[in-house]
Protein backbone atom coordinates (compact mmCIF):
# COMPACT_ATOMS: atom_id res chain seq x y z
CA UNK A 1 0.00 0.00 0.00
CA UNK A 2 1.09 3.47 -0.86
CA UNK A 3 0.62 6.26 0.77
CA UNK A 4 0.27 9.93 -0.61
CA UNK A 5 0.09 13.34 1.44
CA UNK A 6 -0.12 16.50 0.07
CA UNK A 7 1.50 19.78 1.99
CA UNK A 8 -0.13 23.20 1.44
CA UNK A 9 1.70 26.31 2.80
CA UNK A 10 0.98 29.53 3.07
CA UNK A 11 3.65 32.02 1.80
CA UNK A 12 3.27 35.88 2.41
CA UNK A 13 5.37 38.10 0.85
CA UNK A 14 6.44 40.01 3.43
CA UNK A 15 9.35 42.51 2.85
CA UNK A 16 11.86 40.33 4.68
CA UNK A 17 11.02 37.42 3.15
CA UNK A 18 11.49 39.74 -0.16
CA UNK A 19 14.88 40.90 0.89
CA UNK A 20 15.85 37.41 2.14
CA UNK A 21 14.86 35.96 -1.46
CA UNK A 22 16.83 38.99 -3.16
CA UNK A 23 20.16 38.00 -0.76
CA UNK A 24 19.60 34.54 -2.10
CA UNK A 25 19.31 35.39 -5.93
CA UNK A 26 21.98 37.55 -5.39
CA UNK A 27 24.60 35.27 -4.04
CA UNK A 28 23.37 32.94 -6.84
CA UNK A 29 23.85 35.61 -9.15
CA UNK A 30 27.51 35.93 -8.02
CA UNK A 31 28.93 32.33 -8.66
CA UNK A 32 27.03 32.29 -11.90
CA UNK A 33 28.84 35.17 -12.45
CA UNK A 34 32.55 33.78 -11.38
CA UNK A 35 32.25 30.07 -12.58
CA UNK A 36 31.59 31.96 -16.26
CA UNK A 37 34.11 34.39 -15.87
CA UNK A 38 36.89 31.63 -14.56
CA UNK A 39 35.31 29.55 -17.76
CA UNK A 40 36.95 32.75 -20.24
CA UNK A 41 40.01 33.25 -18.29
CA UNK A 42 40.60 29.86 -18.40
CA UNK A 43 43.87 28.73 -20.07
CA UNK A 44 46.14 25.48 -19.62
CA UNK A 45 48.04 26.87 -16.54
CA UNK A 46 44.56 27.97 -14.41
CA UNK A 47 43.16 25.22 -12.56
CA UNK A 48 39.91 24.02 -13.22
CA UNK A 49 38.85 23.91 -9.18
CA UNK A 50 38.56 27.02 -6.90
CA UNK A 51 39.02 25.81 -3.23
CA UNK A 52 38.51 28.42 -0.48
CA UNK A 53 38.04 27.35 3.37
CA UNK A 54 34.90 30.01 2.92
CA UNK A 55 33.39 32.43 0.53
CA UNK A 56 32.03 35.92 1.58
CA UNK A 57 30.00 38.44 0.40
CA UNK A 58 30.29 42.00 2.06
CA UNK A 59 28.30 45.06 1.20
CA UNK A 60 29.85 48.44 0.17
CA UNK A 61 30.46 49.41 3.82
CA UNK A 62 32.83 45.75 4.36
CA UNK A 63 30.01 43.82 6.74
CA UNK A 64 29.74 40.35 5.38
CA UNK A 65 26.52 39.82 4.26
CA UNK A 66 26.15 36.01 3.29
CA UNK A 67 28.36 33.02 2.86
CA UNK A 68 29.35 29.83 2.11
CA UNK A 69 31.62 27.60 4.64
CA UNK A 70 32.24 24.41 6.37
CA UNK A 71 30.86 24.33 9.92
CA UNK A 72 30.96 21.26 11.61
CA UNK A 73 31.66 19.50 9.14
CA UNK A 74 28.94 20.33 7.54
CA UNK A 75 27.91 22.94 4.48
CA UNK A 76 26.24 26.14 5.54
CA UNK A 77 25.37 28.95 3.23
CA UNK A 78 23.52 31.89 5.54
CA UNK A 79 22.65 35.41 5.10
CA UNK A 80 23.44 38.81 7.14
CA UNK A 81 21.30 41.59 8.02
CA UNK A 82 23.11 44.91 7.87
CA UNK A 83 24.82 44.59 11.24
CA UNK A 84 26.45 40.82 10.01
CA UNK A 85 24.12 39.44 12.50
CA UNK A 86 23.11 36.22 10.75
CA UNK A 87 19.27 36.07 9.54
CA UNK A 88 18.95 32.96 7.96
CA UNK A 89 21.31 29.62 7.32
CA UNK A 90 20.69 26.48 5.57
CA UNK A 91 22.54 23.09 6.62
Amino acid sequence: MVAVSIVIADVRFTPETERKRGLAVLVLWLCLLTSFTLTLLTDDDVPEVVEAARFVVRDERGTIRAGLMMEQNEPVLFFADTSGKRISQYK
